[in-house]
């Protein structure tokens, strides 16, 4: 058994539940619908960058057609209030090392 989309393609019964399971977003009790999903994701990500809207319109065209398909992880969480998109968490901590020691000991390494 398959999904018809919107452009006519199919998508068989186990790709639509894990989408829905997985990447779909509650929308007031109704989940996101694979062409939904195909432009939450690029406007979010590429606004980012400030991405040019014809680029934006392109790369929604091509997720719509799965002819690009970004990670499970930007499917799941893009457009979330606090959105987790990478594997780790970067803070900026102070540098605990004494200045006069690194300095030794980088040059004994260099010379």
């Amino acid at each position: 058994m398959s999904i018809q989309l919107a452009d006519g393609a199919s998508m068989s019964a186990f790709a639509a539940d894990i989408m829905q399971q997985k990447y779909s977003h509650d929308l007031g009790g109704v989940p996101e619908t694979w062409e939904q999903i195909a432009d939450r994701v690029p406007e979010h990500v590429l606004a980012a960058v400030n991405a040019d809207r014809s680029l934006i319109e392109r790369v929604k065209q091509a997720k719509r057609k799965r002819k690009l398909m970004l990670g499970g992880r930007y499917l799941a969480a893009t457009g979330l209030p606090l959105h987790q998109v990478q594997n780790c968490v970067l803070n900026r901590v102070h540098d605990s090392r004494k200045v006069g020691r690194t300095t030794s000991i980088r040059r004994q390494w260099h010379s």
